[in-house]
């Protein structure tokens, strides 16, 4: 009788186990992060522009830092579930005054994970 309660036990314990390993047949949705623009939408971008305009365009920024008040910054991500790609890009607008005073933007930068 206490051979079979090991067994039972071990087998239990090895199944419940394995429900922690790594299953590359389940399905892993994809996470998206941020804005997203194209790059026709940031072309648009002038410098001279109102914040308003550019707010138009782009739409309200994800994420509003309170020390830097006169810069937006339209950070996008993408982690592919099927792929563990990661892809990221980025555009940051700066205002004197509220007016658009330079504009740069990062390319698409595609890691794996």
């Amino acid at each position: 009788m206490k051979r079979l309660t090991t067994i039972f036990s071990s087998l239990f314990l090895a199944f419940i186990l394995s429900a922690c390993s790594y299953s590359p047949f389940l399905y892993k949705t994809d996470i998206q992060q941020g804005n997203i623009y194209t790059s026709e939408q940031a072309a648009q971008i002038q410098l001279g522009m109102n914040r308003e305009l550019v707010h138009q365009i782009l739409g309200t920024p994800a994420v509003n830092d309170p020390f830097h008040a006169n810069i937006d910054n339209y950070i996008f991500t993408f982690k592919s579930g099927s792929t563990n790609r990661l892809y990221r890009r980025s555009l940051t607008i700066q205002y004197t005054n509220g007016v658009v005073t330079s504009v740069r933007e990062n390319p698409l930068i595609i890691e794996n994970k």
